[in-house]
């Protein structure tokens, strides 16, 4: 009998998550892979500017010349700086108004294309043109809408029940509100859709139960379809105030903050300081500070949202 002086044969031990772990960092460095141009441009076009803007909000702007470190006096300023708040004003009652309106209407428009009914395609699609039309197209329609004089679209049609003309964006009580209204109508197609998503969702024996049991159309949507669409509204809401209070195009062509400032938002403010009266480091103070108030809100929002949901 020969005996082996190789020694006992080594083995090796293989955890059992190792491979799964394996193939887990694998695919996440690829993901990171694919995803590091969108990264890159991101870094490049977005946080970079984003840094820049803050080192000049703390800065006196010298167009080519040196730029002496002012700390937070250009912040101190706006602070005092009646215009802003006239600004932040009107950009508040704008985003209340179009948020609010906006979502109660397109809820409701989603609600009646979710019926069956005929030609209700047709419907979704003129519910959803505002959407893929330019906001500056929509803007000039609206502007010769609005046409002060009794030609006016609006204004004949005021004359059909007996409403003397009315001088719409000419005039400071008027001009905000008819910006709104044109808003709401822009926008209402695409929170539409959202919404109809999430009725579609929903399960049709569920339902079919409660009518089945008795349940009214009202009973229905409160009880069973608006608490199974909760998140969407709440993303509605979110995306709405970013939105809203970055409002910019629809002011400047149609009334450019006039009348009398009565338009005024603060997207067109700082546009006016940084790109008309070149200064830059007091626009972008104005910058951060609307930065601050849109993420103040969402943080709110959101926890709004949690404490709902664990009731």
């Amino acid at each position: 009998m020969t005996r082996s002086f190789l020694g006992p044969k080594k083995m090796t031990r293989t955890f059992p998550g190792t491979k799964k772990w394996k193939r887990s960092l694998h695919r996440i460095a690829l993901a990171y892979a694919f995803s590091l141009p969108a990264i890159l441009l991101f870094a490049v076009f977005k946080f970079y500017p984003i840094i820049l803007a803050f080192v000049m909000s703390l800065q006196r702007f010298v167009p080519l010349g040196a730029r002496p470190f002012v700390g937070l006096a250009n912040y101190g300023a706006v602070m005092h700086d009646d215009l802003f708040w006239i600004s932040l004003q009107n950009t508040s009652i704008y985003v209340v108004f179009v948020v609010g309106a906006g979502t109660m209407l397109s809820l409701a428009l989603a609600y009646l294309v979710n019926q069956r009914i005929r030609g209700i395609k047709a419907f979704r699609t003129i519910y959803f043109l505002p959407v893929v039309t330019s906001l500056v197209v929509i803007s000039i329609v609206w502007k010769y809408l609005y046409y002060p004089s009794p030609r006016g679209l609006f204004n004949q049609v005021l004359g059909l029940v007996g409403i003397p003309a009315q001088t719409w964006l000419s005039d400071p009580k008027l001009a905000l509100g008819a910006i709104i209204v044109m808003a709401i109508w822009a926008r209402v197609g695409y929170d539409m859709v959202i919404y109809l998503a999430a009725l579609q969702g929903l399960e049709k024996e569920i339902l079919e139960a409660a009518s089945i049991d008795g349940a009214t159309w009202w009973q229905r949507f409160w009880h069973i379809e608006f608490p199974s669409i909760r998140f969407a509204v709440f993303i509605v809401t979110i995306l709405g105030v970013m939105r809203a209070y970055r409002v910019f195009t629809p002011i400047l062509v149609m009334t450019n903050g006039d009348p009398n400032h009565g338009t005024e938002v603060l997207a067109t403010y700082i546009y006016r300081a940084g790109f008309m009266n070149y200064q830059m480091d007091y626009a972008a103070a104005m910058s951060f500070i609307l930065f601050l108030v849109i993420l103040i809100l969402t943080v709110f929002q959101l926890d709004v949202e949690r404490r709902v949901e664990r009731g």
